[in-house]
């Protein structure tokens, strides 16, 4: 992991994990000694565009991967968010969107013994939204009072 730290105008972060499968054993009747490695690399990054504005960048990308035998060619995703806070921050806007260069379709391959098949799969990720929050805020807990008369005095 390496990054900047939070607190200024830009935040980054990122990252990678190196992941290694090894097998021996006995695999559909016959030995198999097997061994396949693989890396996922993720970041994130957030920019204070304006005082109330912020953009935040995240993705990930698994470079050579494997989900039990099957091999996986690179993919990945990216997504981003873009917030403004209004009204003395009482009011958020944001918007955001997920997957959004559809890098998410895996293609995948086995060629194990008498096993031997490749094909790929898209699953349907990429989103994007608007979402609109207001708060209309709550009393400090020294200025709450209970629901009960004299409730909190001692």
């Amino acid at each position: 992991m390496a990054g900047i730290p939070p607190g200024g105008k830009y935040f980054f972060a990122i990252g990678g994990q190196y992941n290694m499968n090894e097998f021996v054993g006995i695999y559909n009747n016959e030995y198999l000694n097997y061994s396949r490695d693989s890396w996922r690399i993720f970041t994130f990054h957030s920019l204070n565009l304006f005082k109330q504005t912020k953009l935040t960048v995240m993705g990930f990308m698994m470079l050579h991967g494997l989900q039990n035998f099957y091999e996986l060619e690179n993919f990945g995703q990216l997504n981003f968010g873009l917030s403004q806070t209004l009204f003395n921050k009482k009011l958020t806007v944001s918007i955001s969107g997920r997957d959004i260069l559809k890098t998410m379709k895996t293609k995948f391959s086995i060629n194990q013994g008498d096993i031997s098949t490749t094909g790929d799969r898209y699953s349907d990720n990429q989103r994007f939204g608007i979402n609109i929050r207001y708060n209309f805020g709550m009393k400090k807990k020294e200025d709450r009072k209970g629901f009960m008369p004299n409730e909190g005095e001692e």
